[in-house]
Formats: structure tokens, sequence, C-alpha cells
């Protein structure tokens, strides 16, 4: 066989073996097929050796637990309420910003009230985790603030 032929043959047998799985879906897919759920939200805040840590989820009103957050493939975010309602709440859509996801950092851009970049821990059919790392400072001190936020679908 000749040294074209072998290549051909390579190259056959590589765009062969680089068809995509039909069971694959893209993390665009993943977030937008269905509504997320807010299952854990707990922050670290760490100045010097000390730190501090709050679980926000677990001061939250059963029916905060329950809004349903959207992330539409427009690329538009948004909430609305689960079926546990608080008293005086809103039943209608609350816009929260836009989104896209960045493949090659594995980063879930929000830019609503400001622009958070999210690191995407885990995503698949029924899970999502993300953390955000910022810097607190002033003139007298510096903190590292760590959250993480799971979500599932309900």
């Amino acid at each position: 066989m000749t040294r074209a032929a072998l290549s051909l043959l390579f190259c056959l047998v590589a765009l062969a073996a680089c068809e995509k799985d039909p069971r694959y879906m893209s993390p665009q897919k993943y977030l937008s097929r269905a509504p997320w759920k807010l299952a854990f939200s707990q922050s670290v805040t760490t100045e010097g050796s000390a730190s501090d840590t709050v679980d926000y989820f677990a001061q939250m009103d059963s029916c905060q637990q329950d809004i349903r957050y959207f992330f539409a493939t427009n690329g538009s975010y948004y909430s609305e309420p689960g079926n546990q309602r608080c008293p005086g709440q809103n039943l209608n859509r609350k816009d929260l910003g836009r989104w896209k996801y960045e493949t090659d950092t594995k980063t879930l851009v929000i830019d609503g009230a400001g622009r958070l970049l999210w690191t995407v821990l885990a995503l698949n059919d029924s899970s999502l985790k993300i953390r955000l790392i910022y810097t607190l400072q002033d003139s007298l001190r510096q903190a590292t603030v760590t959250e993480e936020n799971h979500y599932i679908h309900p």
C-alpha cells in the first residue's frame, strides 16, 4: 500500500471514529431542557486563617426553595414560582438576565445585576453544581468568598 493510500485510510478511520454519540447532549442543551430547582446554596468567607460558612439554602422559606430557574435556549435566564407559594409572592416570571455557557473553560456566565462567572463543577441530566469565587477588599481587610450552588430538576 502506498503512503497516500495509508494516509487516506487513516483519515477515513479517524473520521468514522469522530462520529458523535447520538445520546450526547451539549452542556447548553442540559441547561435549557428543563427547569432547575435550588437544592443547596452555601458561602464560605475566608479571611486569613479564619473562615465563616453560611448555609443560604437552610435560611430560605420552603416557597423560596421551590422557585424554578430557567436557562432558555434564546439566552434569557429567569425564574418562576414553584408549587409552594409565599404569602404575597408575585406569580409572574422574573427576568434575571442573560446566560451563556463557555465550553472551553466550563464557565456559566450570568449577565444580570452584574456579570458572574460560575465554574461548572458538574452538569448532567439531573444535576447542576456551580461555584463562584471572588475577593472582598477594603483598606482594612481582604477576604475570599466561595459560593457554591447545586440545582436539580424538580
